[in-house]
């Protein structure tokens, strides 16, 4: 008989895993999960491109809720062929082992606002057009048409996070940094467009969107997760500048503009707020935990 209070996350050493893990035990639900790493003792080894590994770890688990948070999230990623195998094939994989065991766990799978046909200026929902203009798009699509394969006979949402970003996170990323250089008092930067504005959440606010998602029945279907606000680059930095009182010149730097980019990115989040959730962190905030932490 499956525990009503065991989640499984795949993907715990992601990022975003310690966030999520900490707000599931906080509710009082027992948290295991996987790594690709030999290194960590507290949790299951498995590498999601292995059918075999998925279902022996979900078969000892016999989880009630599971969350795949494993995936290559980084856009620019060198191996294609990678993208696929974990962000589309590692899916089908969990969604096979689950229903190859015959249990009934509530699954929520994480896509990407990067799907959209977006329009500029227009909050997208999650009704917008689909238009995927990358290997990482094209890999999340693809598991979320693949997922609804199974909805008929299991329990699947699927979340759609726009940016987000806190502390921990790769300076791959451009949040991070940007808050790694004022840290370390770099006097120069080198960055993309800043004058482009998006739709930037909180991890803290994004786990909670994953927690709502778990465990409210309601919640079926696709949820963008976001704050309904944009904010630039530009205004970032400025931000850091006067909490630092430090000054950092950006060097515009062509390599890192994207094509066809679009100035401004904004999600509409009002069907997630259906569900009772509310972001607590604005921007600020989540820049001064960052700044010091």
């Amino acid at each position: 008989m499956q525990s009503s209070k065991k989640v499984l996350i795949f993907g715990i050493d992601s990022f975003t895993g310690p966030f999520l893990k900490d707000t599931l035990q906080a509710s009082g639900l027992e948290v295991v999960g996987t790594t690709i790493s030999l290194n960590s003792f507290s949790d299951y080894f498995c590498d999601i491109t292995s059918f075999e590994d998925c279902c022996s770890v979900i078969q000892k688990i016999n989880p009630s809720y599971i969350v795949n948070l494993a995936g290559i999230s980084y856009v620019p990623h060198g191996k294609v062929q990678d993208i696929y195998k974990v962000n589309h094939l590692g899916v089908i994989n969990i969604l096979e082992a689950v229903t190859s065991l015959d249990i009934t766990p509530k699954i929520v799978f994480v896509s990407s606002a990067q799907i959209y046909n977006a329009i500029e200026g227009q909050e997208i929902n999650e009704q917008n057009k689909i238009n995927p203009q990358s290997h990482y798009a094209c890999s999340k699509w693809m598991m979320e048409k693949s997922a609804q394969l199974y909805i008929d006979s299991l329990d699947i949402c699927i979340a759609r996070p726009f940016n987000y970003t806190g502390a921990g996170q790769s300076e791959k990323f451009v949040v991070p940094k940007i808050i790694q250089h004022f840290k370390k008092k770099e006097s120069v930067i080198e960055l993309g467009d800043i004058s482009v504005r998006r739709d930037f959440s909180d991890v803290r606010d994004v786990v909670n969107a994953y927690k709502t998602l778990l465990l409210n029945k309601d919640a079926k279907g696709v949820y963008n997760i976001c704050s309904n606000k944009d904010v630039s680059i530009s205004s970032i930095i400025e931000f850091l500048r006067k909490e630092s009182g430090h000054n950092i010149r950006v060097n515009v730097n062509s390599d890192f503009i994207r094509k066809n980019d679009l100035k401004v990115l904004k999600g509409d989040n009002k069907k997630l707020k259906c569900l009772n959730w509310t972001p607590n962190n604005n921007i600020a905030d989540t820049l001064l935990w960052m700044i010091n932490s």
